[in-house]
């Protein structure tokens, strides 16, 4: 029977430093203007296009990687949730730039 994966036990130890800190996980985001001309209206909907087509989802899960499509209001509190999370684990060990 397979142990806790690599993500898991990270989740775990940062967890003993940082309650109920989670692995962010590594994503991509794609940012437009609230006016946006034509063809970025088109690209934005070919991406929701693509990240809704069974094939695609396949092969991603496939690859482990899970597709999720956040628009405004959720991609602006995913980001929020991570910084504050990351804000806390550099305070909680002192981690510094030199």
């Amino acid at each position: 029977m397979p142990g806790p994966t690599d993500e898991a036990r990270v989740d775990y130890a940062l967890s003993e430093i940082v309650p109920g800190f989670q692995l962010i996980p590594t994503w991509v985001g794609l940012w437009v203007p609230r006016a946006r001309p034509t063809p970025s209206s088109n690209g934005c909907r070919a991406i929701s296009t693509i990240n809704s087509d069974p094939s695609f989802i396949k092969t991603l899960t496939g690859a482990g990687v899970e597709p999720r499509l956040l628009v405004g209001a959720q991609m602006a509190a995913a980001i929020r949730r991570e910084l504050e999370l990351t804000q806390r684990l550099v305070k909680a060990r002192n981690i510094t730039l030199d």
